[in-house]
């Protein structure tokens, strides 16, 4: 943010003209929610600060009692925060006299994103106070505390009922735990340029677009999708991955299943094909033969030989695939072998423990993580969480948000990884197919609330489609 304000004030507009900006669009939002009542806001030293000396101004000229508590001492201030706070008229405490428990709103204004560092002293303890009280906090740009690169905290931070942040969401706002404790965002304009690319979009479907079938369509010009299967005793896995391929829209699934294990499949599965594959030259002309646009590998399928054989067998075709699970996995002794074979229309989609057996040594922040591994691997990587981020090389990351703890069921990763692979039988490259995937995921997630499970995502998978498409 500190690049964009620079790159306005080049432009001719001033400092505290955007300082007086960001404070007209808060306390809009402000006296948008809460009714006038005693507010405490607590300032730094810095232009959060001087965000908070300005709202402070303008709720006292509208009759709201406020009382300013600074950092630093008031006669001590230099910069945005020493003027702002000159011109106000109000005349501050010393933050070390806050009580929460004397305020009806506190406005959070002492440190945003650019906080690199942990709270120590007077703000600490300010903070840990908050993080004890009942009273509604109102954060300006992120929660105190949050490092708005990584979403980590940095000592402490006191959770946010509101969080007011100016020309788009920063990484901290959408990454755990930052994205625990910003509650409701509200993005505000103030006048920065638009043409900076962000650190990370925030997913939406203003970011891809669903495939939608020509009329004269058939099953396989709408996508056909191949899952490779696993043994008797773990069949559901893939299962759960065809039917999210299937409910997201691709023409013809199939799974490819171990010869003793096809009555399983057979038995549970009637618009789903089940074919028998023994070895990885089956596999292949399988590929072939089903007419496959994309390919599912890893739910259930085993850390086997086999499994090892038929991921590498598919990714010599170069048809999309989405490598998950166990196909991840069972590279963990040997991830150059795997990061050799993949080709840049492949998708991983590892959890945080898969990620860590095919990329052991690669640690931060899981923006970074991600970023780091993709240009690794040469291709996009997911890596699923509740702060879900998707990285692709020389495309800016992208981080989902629209999943729910509900989503925490077994299988349901299963489902994503055939819906990702069934949009991109459908057309959409790794990136866009992933993202769109992860995002409908999680609205299938919503939809579902408590007590969904991976069977009922497949079928919710289909309404979020809907819903999305007639927006």
């Amino acid at each position: 943010m500190s690049r964009l304000d620079a790159r306005a004030v080049a432009g001719g507009t001033s400092q505290t003209s955007l300082i007086e900006r960001a404070a007209r669009s808060c306390v809009r939002v402000i006296r948008g929610r809460y009714t006038r009542r005693p507010a405490a806001v607590l300032c730094g030293p810095g232009n959060n600060g001087a965000d908070g000396w300005a709202i402070a101004r303008l709720l006292r000229a509208a009759d709201w009692p406020v009382t300013v508590y600074t950092l630093t001492p008031q006669k001590d201030l230099t910069g945005a925060a020493g003027q702002v706070a000159k011109g106000s008229g109000l005349t501050a405490e010393p933050l070390r006299a806050f009580r929460p428990e004397a305020a009806g709103l506190v406005i959070d204004a002492l440190f945003g994103a650019g906080l690199s560092r942990p709270l120590v002293g007077d703000a600490r303890g300010a903070l840990d106070s908050l993080a004890e009280a009942a009273v509604p906090v109102v954060a300006i740009d992120l929660p105190s505390g949050v490092d708005g690169a990584t979403g980590s905290v940095l000592g402490t931070a006191a959770r946010a009922e509101v969080t007011v942040t100016f020309h788009a969401p920063k990484p901290g706002h959408l990454l755990s735990p930052g994205l625990g404790l910003r509650g409701e965002l509200v993005v505000t304009d103030i006048g920065l340029p638009q043409d900076a690319e962000p650190d990370a979009h925030w997913n939406g479907p203003c970011l891809w677009t669903l495939p939608v079938p020509e009329r004269d369509t058939h099953k396989y010009a709408r996508g056909a999708v191949l899952v490779f299967g696993g043994p008797r005793i773990a069949g559901g896995a893939a299962r759960l991955s065809a039917h999210g391929a299937a409910r997201i829209g691709a023409g013809a699934v199939t799974v490819a299943s171990p010869e003793e294990a096809l009555d399983i499949y057979a038995a549970h599965l009637d618009a789903i094909m089940v074919k028998p594959v023994t070895d990885a030259a089956s596999a292949k002309r399988l590929i072939e033969a089903s007419k496959a646009k994309a390919l599912v590998i890893g739910p259930g399928a085993g850390r086997t030989d086999a499994t090892r054989s038929h991921v590498l067998a598919a990714l010599e075709t170069r048809v999309p695939i989405v490598v998950d699970a166990d196909a991840l996995t069972v590279f963990e002794d040997d991830p150059d072998t795997l990061m050799q074979a993949l080709h840049e229309k492949a998708v991983l989609t590892p959890h945080i423990g898969e990620f860590g057996r095919v990329f052991p040594d690669i640690q931060g922040d899981k923006l970074s993580m991600t970023a780091a591994a993709a240009a690794r691997a040469g291709t996009t990587v997911l890596l699923k969480g509740a702060d879900t981020v998707i990285s692709t090389p020389s495309r800016v990351p992208v981080i989902n948000t629209s999943g729910t703890p509900w989503l925490a069921t077994a299988g349901a990763g299963d489902v994503l990884t055939g819906a990702i692979a069934g949009l991109m039988a459908q057309g959409l490259g790794a990136h866009d197919a992933a993202c769109a995937g992860a995002y409908l995921h999680g609205l299938a997630g919503q939809r579902g609330g408590r007590g969904v499970t991976a069977d009922d995502l497949p079928g919710l998978l289909r309404e979020a489609g809907r819903a999305v498409a007639t927006r």
